[in-house]
């Protein structure tokens, strides 16, 4: 994936990289530096989703949809 940016006034093209599965990589389009690197530990499609709802238990619209999926998931129970 590509980012632009402007870093103090000047345009720069962040070039991100997915090394292997647990691996990023970025680095700076145009420029002699290392790429910087970074470990993203394993999280399965689950612990991916439940995070994102836990985030938004907050959110109004979240709760009300939530509510209504509850009521439509046991009315398939009975």
């Amino acid at each position: 994936m590509r980012l632009v940016a402007r870093i103090a006034g000047n345009p720069v093209t962040l070039c991100l990289e997915a090394e292997s599965a647990q691996r990023l990589s970025m680095h700076i389009e145009g420029s002699d530096t290392q790429p910087r690197t970074v470990t993203v530990p394993p999280a399965t499609p689950v612990e991916l989703i439940g995070r994102q709802l836990s985030d938004r238990e907050r959110d109004a619209a979240f709760r009300e949809s939530m509510a209504t999926a509850t009521v439509m998931a046991q009315s398939l129970l009975q």
